[in-house]
């Protein structure tokens, strides 16, 4: 029986377990192994890699930042995220639900830990004030979907 592996090649089955073994036989040689480590370590030696303020990327963040692709991610949930600016108490810069931005601007203050924010049309992409209501607890948001979510109203605008 034949096997194929490339177009034109014909290969049985004996001679590519034999490769194999012999393969396996190549690297079993501790001098062939040793040989091929020290010829990996000695282009590490030729190729440093660029670490701390020797890499071309080294603090750029944002804008800066050659795989910066506008500030807006989408999550696989469909919720997006917006790029904020570096934290001075974090150490790298974050990224933060677009929703919650949107509803800290029309209440004029920041969203607390324990509220939780709901989507009316269900769609997490579709981010407008009208579209948006904030509930107070998780218990409040539990009680409202488990009596049926039914003409529910922005509380944001």
């Amino acid at each position: 029986m034949f096997v194929y592996i490339k177009k034109g090649y014909k290969r049985s089955k004996q001679y590519l377990k034999n490769l194999s073994i012999t393969q396996t036989k190549r690297w079993a040689d501790p001098k062939k192994r040793e040989e091929q480590r020290q010829k990996v370590l000695d282009w590490y030696k030729r190729n440093p890699p660029r670490k701390g303020k020797d890499n071309p990327k080294f603090g750029k963040y944002g804008k800066n930042c050659s795989n910066f692709k506008g500030g807006r991610i989408m999550m696989a949930n469909g919720s997006i995220y917006v790029y904020q600016k570096r934290n001075p108490k974090k150490k790298a810069p974050t990224y933060k639900a677009e929703h919650f931005l949107v509803a800290e601007k029309e209440l004029g203050r920041k969203i607390k830990k324990e509220e939780r924010m709901f989507h009316i049309n269900r769609n997490n992409a579709d981010n407008r004030p009208e579209n948006l209501y904030l509930f107070k607890n998780q218990a409040e948001a539990l009680k409202t979907f488990y009596n049926g979510v039914k003409n529910l109203k922005s509380n944001i605008i």
